[in-house]
């Protein structure tokens, strides 16, 4: 047991590890600090701050939710009204357990936030420098290597790279040269490792006029990340 010193407790109220770590999440500290620099010490305006912020985080994560899964606004609006009558809000004054899960909602959006920064982050990469080099257009795995007839470009070498989810989703210019072609085409969204993702999901491809002959990249969309901003112009 520790003592925990909380506007929101009594002072010197004993509690359970767990306790204290439901407690002293990001939503509760910032209630807090927003008590202390207005000057309230009353306890249950403190604890309404509390609430209340906690409700618009969770219905605003419920409607970015809806909204990056469905691409439709009407659709993550209706969740989130949806989500005014569920549980966490319904129940928010009653017992141990529903406060519980109230408490824990600041750390599953923190943790969504974080991996959000984590999907869409695009670090500066070091070029090497040199002729007659094809960078890979994107970051995570080598899983196929095969001789195709494409189309566009011919004869030539297909090389397939799967991102998971940790991997830096911006893609980038695999050698020097110039657009000609690109291409939208509507489709699936099946798990990326699913070798018919390539031929039946949403995907974009670009063909590239490079000195070494055109180059063809696809960009294919997947099960979580399914849509595909494509700059090429």
């Amino acid at each position: 047991e520790y003592p925990l010193w909380n506007p929101l407790n009594r002072s010197g109220e004993p509690l359970y590890f767990f306790q204290v770590l439901l407690q002293a999440n990001p939503i509760s500290n910032l209630s807090i600090l927003i008590s202390l620099f207005f000057g309230i010490k009353n306890i249950v305006f403190s604890y309404t701050i509390y609430v209340y912020t906690l409700i618009i985080l969770y219905v605003f994560g419920v409607y970015l939710l809806v909204l990056v899964l469905t691409k439709s606004r009407y659709a993550a609006t209706f969740g989130a009204l949806i989500s005014l009558a569920s549980s966490p809000v319904f129940f928010i004054g009653y017992g141990d357990t529903d406060i519980q899960i109230i408490h824990a909602v600041p750390w599953i959006l923190f943790g969504l936030l974080v991996f959000c920064f984590n999907f869409f982050r695009d670090p500066v990469r070091n070029i090497p420098e040199g002729e007659n080099m094809i960078l890979a257009p994107a970051d995570g795995k080598i899983v196929k290597i095969t001789d195709v007839n494409d189309p566009d470009v011919g004869v030539a070498q297909l090389v397939s790279i799967f991102l998971n989810v940790f991997n830096v989703h911006a893609n980038r210019m695999p050698i020097d040269g110039t657009f000609t072609d690109i291409k939208y085409k509507k489709g699936k969204f099946l798990a990326a490792f699913d070798h018919k993702a390539s031929d039946e999901n949403e995907q974009t491809e670009i063909t590239i006029t490079s000195k070494v002959g055109p180059i063809k990249v696809k960009q294919i969309a997947g099960l979580i990340a399914r849509r595909i901003i494509c700059y090429a112009n």
